[in-house]
């Protein structure tokens, strides 16, 4: 499933074909993405992308990191095509049961 995740602390604006679309801080997009005006488009591989680049050069340059870096950039733009962990599995151990629970 193609997704896209805004994993920075603050709310991004990007255009896809002439339209701005914003993304908020933290939160993860899939299947559908709304404009600014209210029109939604299917979010595809080739557009998740698109605003994943884009991300990733407003990111690095605000931690000083050069955008032409192309090992970094890589690295950057994962983390936005990747949905993070979102649930934690702990680990619970079996209530201890009695014969006379059992019955």
């Amino acid at each position: 499933m193609t997704i896209f995740f805004n994993w920075t602390a603050e709310d991004f604006t990007h255009a896809w074909d002439g339209k701005p679309f914003t993304f908020t801080a933290g939160e993860i997009y899939r299947k559908v993405i709304t404009d600014v005006n209210g029109d939604d488009i299917l979010l595809t591989p080739v557009i998740a992308e698109h605003f994943a680049k884009h991300l990733s050069d407003k990111a690095m340059i605000m931690e000083g990191i050069a955008p032409g870096r192309l090992d970094e950039k890589e690295r950057f733009i994962a983390k936005a095509l990747e949905a993070p962990e979102e649930v934690k599995v702990a680990k619970v151990e079996p209530k201890a049961t009695t014969k006379k629970e059992i019955i």
